[in-house]
């Protein structure tokens, strides 16, 4: 027995896409709720302003911005201000992000798709989750007595 997928014109599966984040699901979330994400979202994307909010919302709503390309900007100013610039519904064609991952890494570290930068609210999940073994370079700890 074929399987339907062979004959001609079936359609293939779609690959996997790479699972949101977090911090972006509750920026999307906000935005059709009509409300404020959270800090970490407001921090990670670079909402310093109304002006900033709006140049995101209404391109999310109307459905230019996806939330694919918005979790790959996640922490990238450049990228979010060359998202939000290119969506038609955006009413701040000159705005200009900037995010705190700016500051903190080279420009040179924006120039690939998967660069390895790590937005704060998973660098702060990953402590979370350290083992023992991992906790044995923490010079604080050792001053509360453990050797």
């Amino acid at each position: 027995m074929s399987d339907s997928s062979d004959k001609p014109g079936a359609r293939q599966p779609e690959p996997e896409a790479r699972p949101i984040r977090d911090t972006t699901r509750n920026l999307i979330e906000a935005i059709w709720l009509d409300a404020w994400p959270r800090a970490g979202a407001i921090v990670d994307f670079g909402l310093d302003s109304q002006a900033h909010y709006e140049a995101i919302y209404y391109g999310v709503r109307e459905g230019e911005i996806t939330p694919e390309a918005l979790d790959a900007a996640l922490g990238k100013g450049d990228r979010l201000t060359a998202l939000a610039r290119s969506a038609p519904s955006n009413p701040h064609r000159d705005i200009v992000f900037r995010t705190s991952w700016d500051a903190i890494l080279p420009r040179a570290a924006h120039t690939g798709p998967d660069e390895g930068r790590r937005p704060p609210s998973e660098i702060v999940d990953r402590q979370k989750h350290r083992s023992p073994e991992q906790d044995h370079d923490r010079p604080h700890e050792k001053s509360r007595g453990r050797d």
